[in-house]
């Protein structure tokens, strides 16, 4: 797993969940080389989960073959609005994960806005 600091617990569609959970889940899979699941807000919803996932260099894998490999292991599946996989996750100088690239990554791909920070 990467090295951020998600909150603990979210809320989507009434039900409470543990986004360490979700992401504990997702990080053993063969593929899965780093992962790194958190909150983005949303413009029209309050807020959605997402899961940010680079792959091993020999393997390949989709959205929908890891979201059932989540939701095999627990419940809260369907509270990932969208797994997104990238070559790289981004880095501060420090070396964490930069979660609000991670952000603005998810709010240009699902708004079509770019946003510059």
């Amino acid at each position: 797993m990467a090295d951020v600091s998600p909150t603990d617990q979210s809320v989507s569609g009434g039900s409470n969940f543990s986004i360490q959970d979700e992401e504990g889940a997702l990080s053993p899979h063969p593929a899965a080389r780093d992962c790194v699941v958190m909150e983005i807000p949303q413009l029209a919803h309050g807020k959605d989960v997402f899961a940010f996932v680079t792959l091993r260099a020999d393997l390949t894998s989709r959205e929908q073959e890891l979201r059932d490999w989540v939701r095999r292991r627990i419940d809260a599946c369907e509270t990932l609005e969208r797994i997104i996989i990238l070559q790289e996750l981004p880095k501060v100088p420090t070396g964490k994960v930069d979660g609000s690239a991670l952000k603005d990554l998810a709010v240009s791909l699902e708004t079509g806005i770019e946003v510059v920070s």
